[in-house]
């Protein structure tokens, strides 16, 4: 129930990210894959700082 629920209830990507920057947070790590939400936090918020590691199999390499 509650996993449909998640499914099709709306993302509030920019309401969470006022969010955690009015109680003070100025960096964002992205840890999945792709760079698309560091994108979307830079898009969103001037005064951060994003960091999106390369993989291990990239850095490796």
């Amino acid at each position: 129930d509650c996993l449909a629920k998640a499914l099709v209830s709306p993302v509030r990507w920019v309401e969470v990210l006022n969010a955690v920057h009015a109680a003070g947070g100025r960096s964002f790590v992205e840890t999945g894959p792709g760079k698309v939400l560091s994108g979307l936090v830079k898009r969103t918020l001037d005064d951060v700082e994003v960091t999106a590691p390369e993989p291990a199999e990239a850095a490796s390499a």
